[in-house]
């Protein structure tokens, strides 16, 4: 089996565009990058980035991509609390268990309620699903500044719209109804409906490879996984600020955020 390995000169440069917020093009068949803007200290050629979109699969990560979710902070806390339970205690146990299914890449790592169901208590008090009324609203979840904006520019390239989720469909099916997005996907690609995680999904998707690509802000899951599969990507990277270990690649293009990647989409 041939092994390649990632040049760290590219390596280095991609760092440092971006730390420098630059947009970025990964040409893989010469191994070398391209960016918007000069910066000092980087062997990346400097050139206009554009995208052409049209036609295409869009495979589109939803948290931390297009739309905010404050579920670790607040609905994750509450689901947790029951007088009778120590909480740390309850903590401990579900993210021990959800740990360990994702170092396996199974699909039941984001079950929440099986995982509580499984290892704190045998009943639930009440259903996770239930908290959506209370916090399936603003400040807790709402939509990125130039999510709509995004998601009307592919539809009017003729692009069809994925979810491409490592959440559940019940919970982020709903989220998107209630932010006003859930019309413009085509359908919702998540674990419990495929029986796979973001590790193994394409496996079970019928993808033309020259036609799709993958947009999220994830590393592994939105850039590696899809990569290895031949698929080409788009990292947002506002919130990770790139690769982290020993990454077995980049992806073919990087923008700080929504407002910059569409400003890089060309429009017939």
């Amino acid at each position: 089996m041939d092994v390649s390995f990632m040049n760290y000169d590219v390596l280095r440069d991609y760092v440092i565009a971006l730390k420098s917020r630059a947009s970025i093009h990964y040409i893989m068949e010469t191994d070398s990058l391209a960016v918007d803007r000069r910066i000092d200290g980087c062997g990346c050629r400097q050139d206009a980035i554009s995208l052409k979109l049209n036609g295409f699969d869009v495979l589109l990560d939803l948290d931390d991509t297009v739309l905010h979710n404050d579920f670790a902070d607040e609905i994750f806390p509450e689901y947790l609390f029951e007088p009778s339970i120590d909480p740390f205690e309850a903590k401990s146990r579900i993210l021990s268990a959800h740990y360990r299914y994702l170092s396996e890449f199974s699909w039941l790592s984001f079950d929440w309620e099986k995982l509580y169901l499984e290892h704190v208590r045998p009943k639930l008090s009440f259903e996770l699903g239930g908290l959506e009324k209370k916090y399936y609203r603003w400040p807790f979840v709402y939509r990125f500044r130039g999510a709509l904006k995004l998601l009307r520019t592919l539809r009017g390239l003729g692009c069809r719209i994925y979810a491409y989720t490592n959440g559940y469909y019940k919970y982020q099916s709903k989220l998107l109804e209630i932010l006003g997005m859930r019309q413009y996907f085509d359908d919702i690609y998540s674990p419990d409906r495929l029986g796979v995680s973001k590790m193994h999904m394409f496996e079970k998707l019928n993808v033309h490879k020259d036609k799709t690509i993958v947009i999220g802000d994830d590393f592994f899951f939105d850039v590696e996984v899809p990569s290895h599969y031949g698929v080409r990507t788009i990292l947002l990277y506002r919130f990770r600020k790139g690769p982290h270990g020993s990454p077995s690649s980049l992806p073919t293009y990087s923008f700080y955020d929504l407002r910059s990647l569409i400003e890089h989409i060309e429009v017939f």
